[in-house]
């Protein structure tokens, strides 16, 4: 299947919204995104759905495995619902030969502001908060943020792809090198955004999370039949 898409370049791949260039992509899928806690203790583990909002924007909502019902302040759902329920099946667009892409949903939906069908997942920061809240979407420039590229590493765990380690800067040193670098920040956050509030797949842009409902995690591509 190839979709239309935005990209730049950034060493390989760097694909954001606000640049508007008709690019040919290959899209895996459908599959399920898993999420397992990196602690010892940890007792998450289960798979993200799509969860609606009243804005144009869906979250990555968490669900466990477990019988017990959850219940937020905006809805019940039941835990783990099959993996062949649509609401769970995630795709991935890349550049043929680069390997670097992103995650979306609805492959089928329509073309949006910059050219390319689906919902892809960009991120959406906060002046006041190291917690970023990844959101699925046709991205708008300025709302949304950047369509964040990722990949999977050898064991099907996601990471997103960054070019300036900023730490390493020096004021009137060298210019920093812009290179490939990747990072496995994810973790389970309890967010609120719109009519939402809820566990939801966030993203912890440096050091320890400011919101202290976060727990680190691994987002795991794995198969629909489990």
């Amino acid at each position: 299947m190839k979709m239309q898409g935005v990209t730049t370049l950034l060493g390989g791949l760097v694909l954001a919204a606000s640049v508007a260039t008709a690019q040919d992509f290959t899209t895996e899928g459908p599959f399920a995104l898993r999420v397992k806690g990196r602690s010892a203790n940890s007792s998450i583990d289960g798979i993200l759905t799509s969860l609606p909002s009243v804005s144009t924007f869906s979250l990555l909502q968490y669900h466990p495995q477990s019988t017990t019902n959850t219940t937020t302040t905006t809805t019940t759902y039941a835990t783990l619902p099959q993996l062949t329920d649509a609401s769970h099946h995630f795709y991935y667009n890349y550049s043929s030969g680069v390997g670097v892409g992103f995650l979306l949903t609805d492959v089928d939906a329509p073309e949006g502001e910059f050219g390319y069908r689906g919902k892809s997942m960009s991120l959406q920061y906060s002046p006041a908060t190291n917690v970023a809240l990844p959101l699925l979407g046709n991205a708008v420039a300025g709302l949304a943020g950047f369509i964040a590229q990722s990949a999977f590493d050898a064991e099907n765990k996601t990471y997103l792809i960054y070019g300036v380690d900023d730490a390493a800067i020096r004021a009137g040193g060298m210019r920093p090198e812009v290179r490939d670098r990747v990072a496995y920040n994810w973790a389970v956050c309890w967010q609120t955004y719109s009519d939402v509030f809820a566990p939801v797949l966030s993203w912890i842009t440096t050091g320890k999370p400011h919101n202290p409902t976060c727990e680190l995690v691994d987002l795991v591509k794995t198969s629909l039949d489990g």
